[in-house]
């Protein structure tokens, strides 16, 4: 298993949109790595981010969906509940995120208005 090269923290109204561009130089220069993953939250990846680090070969990334992607997904029968079974994990594609891993999670227990109706409405659920 390998360890995170640095840690930094930001004033909190430091926009990520400084804070990543930041780091990739930090990457590039101080520490001299030609391939590293940057791990954020939804907020810190936005799809401009990622467009960025799209531009610097050997950089990867891992964020979660915002739930408008989960949602059409979900709508467009990429997500449905056998995906998930024997396993809650699940790997899929998708045109909207060409040439990207997308690795989908879920409670053992499906949503019911996912069960019910096969609504796109579903909803992370904490277990119980």
């Amino acid at each position: 298993m390998r360890s995170p090269v640095a840690v930094d923290v930001y004033p909190g109204n430091t926009a990520d949109s400084k804070t990543v561009p930041d780091q990739i130089v930090k990457i590039r220069d101080k520490f001299n790595l030609e391939r590293a993953i940057l791990v954020g939250d939804r907020g810190m990846l936005t799809q401009t981010q990622i467009d960025t680090l799209r531009q610097y070969p050997g950089l990867g990334w891992i964020s979660a969906l915002r739930s408008e992607a989960i949602a059409k997904l979900l709508e467009e029968g990429m997500l449905y509940r056998q995906l998930f079974e024997p396993t809650p994990l699940a790997e899929i594609t998708a045109p909207d995120f060409p040439g990207e891993r997308l690795i989908a999670a879920t409670t053992r227990r499906w949503p019911r208005s996912v069960a019910r109706s096969g609504s796109v409405c579903w909803q992370p659920r904490r277990p119980t």
